[in-house]
């Protein structure tokens, strides 16, 4: 089985530069232009103060957990969970994918 550096002076050995007549040139002209950034710092920016405000506003935290605690007693218990638990429960799920979504689309 050949190794890393064998295979690296492999292809070394049999490099071969083939002319392109200005093809690479053409493709690379034709991508798109980068998009701006702009809008994922603005949803980044909506995202962060709504953190914030969630957890400077007295009581939310509490209320959160309570629901998220009441739903995972809930299935636990094999009971069916409340409505409000369900409900909090898809509102963090959408907020981490909304954050998760806005981190992986910003383009450095």
């Amino acid at each position: 089985m050949m190794n890393e550096k064998k295979i690296k002076e492999l292809f070394k050995a049999h490099k071969a530069d083939i002319p392109d007549d200005g093809f690479s040139e053409r493709i690379i002209r034709r991508l798109p232009e980068r998009r701006s950034i702009l809008p994922q710092i603005i949803m980044s920016g909506f995202i962060m103060i709504g953190l914030i405000l969630t957890f400077i506003v007295p009581g939310f935290t509490t209320l959160i957990s309570e629901q998220i605690s009441s739903l995972i007693t809930s299935i636990h218990h094999l009971q069916m969970p409340s409505a409000s638990s369900i409900t909090v429960y898809f509102g963090v799920l959408a907020l981490l994918g909304t954050i998760g979504y806005s981190v992986a689309r910003v383009d450095i």
